[in-house]
């Protein structure tokens, strides 16, 4: 490090979210109604570093599930939440007042009042706050339910996930309430020092899922081939069999965010193909370059590499 000189953090960020590419309707009234995308991403950056989030709504437990995801990422507090306390007592912060907004906003109908009342709203939330310290990049993560965080290093090779193991993507997510107590078993979370250059990416569970595979394409499938043939186990056979000739993920997956038409197109691709399930679908991509820069705010050129 030379002398005189801090480390700063440079971070590009891009995001998208679609909803599900074969979208579902039901009927209330007599009148078809098509389900709306319930995932939520936000992403705030400052001099200091990056705090970005994801949640899931899970439309098909409780009611305002979206509004829930929304809650849950523009909440997001500026410093990390290490533990199950933290967790807690920032869920404490606003959920009775969401619980009161909710009821208000649904006084024309009983039934999805009671609906409201007695089942809550429910989302996964895959959280990241990015730093940086005397030593580089630093990455705090939390996850509640199924969402996925990947951590790549600069040449895509992925270096940590969660959910880590494949067999784990069949499995019932665990799920934040407003109504309910967080449990330990749904909680995971951690604090990663990042190589130079690194890439984090957060996502909802079916891209998220789908670039997880792709990015063990080239290992054995055995953790996920002891069980039942589910969900997973087919579309991670699907994505190892389609492998010779699809690009890498990252590199798929920021062509894709460089406009929400060309993010939509793939989805619908992925879908069709056999090779995502048919879900909203929510992406963010960090890239993340840790330098020095010097007290007089020029940057530090790097030394050139050795041929």
């Amino acid at each position: 490090m030379t002398p005189g000189s801090s480390p700063s953090l440079h971070c590009r960020v891009v995001g998208r979210s679609v909803v599900k590419p074969r979208n579902d309707s039901f009927d209330r009234g007599g009148a078809t109604q098509w389900r709306a995308n319930e995932d939520r991403f936000h992403v705030v950056q400052s001099d200091d570093g990056v705090r970005a989030a994801v949640a899931d709504g899970a439309g098909s437990s409780g009611l305002l599930c979206g509004a829930w995801a929304e809650e849950l990422v523009t909440r997001l507090p500026e410093g990390p939440l290490r533990d199950l306390a933290a967790l807690d007592s920032w869920l404490a912060g606003f959920a009775l007042t969401f619980r009161g907004e909710g009821v208000a906003s649904l006084t024309d109908c009983a039934a999805r009042r009671s609906k409201f009342v007695r089942e809550g709203s429910c989302a996964t939330l895959t959280a990241a706050w990015l730093g940086v310290d005397q030593d580089g990049a630093v990455l705090d993560w939390l996850a509640y339910g199924d969402s996925p965080i990947m951590i790549f290093d600069g040449c895509g090779a992925l270096l940590e996930a969660h959910p880590g193991d494949p067999a784990t993507l069949d499995r019932d997510p665990w799920l934040l309430n407003w109504k309910d107590v967080v449990s330990p078993k749904g909680l995971a979370g951690g604090r990663l020092r990042l190589p130079n250059p690194a890439t984090v990416v957060l996502a909802s569970d079916g891209i998220g899922q789908h670039l997880l595979l792709r990015a063990l394409a080239d290992r054995s499938l055995r953790p996920i081939e002891g069980g039942a043939e589910g969900r997973a186990f087919r579309l991670a056979r699907a994505i190892a069999d389609a492998a010779p000739s699809l690009a890498p993920p990252l590199a798929d997956a920021r062509r894709a965010l460089d406009s929400q038409q060309d993010f939509t197109r793939w989805i619908e691709s992925l879908e069709a193909a056999g090779l995502m399930a048919n879900d909203d679908a929510t992406l963010l991509v960090i890239d993340v370059d840790s330098a020095y820069i010097v007290a007089t705010g020029h940057p530090v050129e790097p030394e050139p590499e050795m041929s």
